[in-house]
């Protein structure tokens, strides 16, 4: 496939998410990926790749559909194909699942629990940390092929929103997978860069932990 061809996907699949989001509607069978058309993947294989499928759209990227391939899908840089990795992370943030402390943190329990009187710090992680993109690592050779530059989109799923997108680079993923199979949003945020999406305006993760503080409940008793 030459870059006029991935280009003009690419252009397809914008202007796509731009159309189904207006009317509300989602439907994967309509979108291009880097090795299949529109309308040719069966819906084993947009189930499987669903996933993969959502961020490349929002990014201006095209994802791969089938198995053979060790990367997500690729990405256009000064006309140059680069293979990435994609992947979403999404919470349900609640006031029986998080808190504020009196200096404007927020803290997020695991998915499973609710507050207790007392909340420990082994017991929660900061909003950020509480995204996280997950890796597959058995071995050493499996985390060297991890070694591309990654996207993470969180999601809202209080009213499935886009909160933010980030991406970080290939050598700072391999750095962070040698010690755990997963790398928290906040490494993103930290080492990575915010990614503007092609389908339309993120919420924004400062602006939407902003519209947290309002509405959690206030912790003092946060050892």
């Amino acid at each position: 496939m030459n870059i006029a061809e991935i280009k003009r996907k690419i252009e397809e699949n914008t202007a796509e998410i731009i159309r189904q989001t207006k009317i509300n509607s989602f439907d994967l069978k309509r979108f291009h990926g880097a090795d299949c058309n529109a309308g040719e993947a069966t819906n084993f294989t947009l189930t499987a790749k669903a996933f993969d499928i959502i961020v490349a759209i929002h990014i201006g990227a095209l994802a791969y559909f089938k198995e053979k391939h060790g990367a997500d899908g690729i990405v256009l840089r000064k006309n140059k194909v680069v293979e990435v990795e994609f992947k979403t992370s999404s919470r349900m943030i609640t006031n029986e699942n998080a808190f504020r402390t009196i200096n404007g943190a927020i803290y997020v329990t695991s998915p499973k629990n609710k507050l207790l009187n007392s909340i420990k710090h082994s017991k929660v992680a900061c909003l950020a940390s509480s995204f996280v993109a997950a890796f597959d690592v058995r071995y050493e050779e499996n985390l060297k092929s991890k070694c591309r530059d990654t996207f993470l989109i969180a999601f809202d799923e209080s009213n499935d929103s886009i909160i933010d997108c980030f991406e970080l680079d290939g050598d700072t993923v391999v750095e962070y997978l040698g010690s755990s199979n997963s790398i928290k949003m906040g490494t993103f945020i930290k080492y990575g860069k915010r990614v503007n999406l092609v389908s339309g305006k993120a919420v924004g993760f400062e602006k939407w932990r902003e519209s947290l503080l309002s509405v959690l409940p206030l912790k003092s008793t946060y050892q």
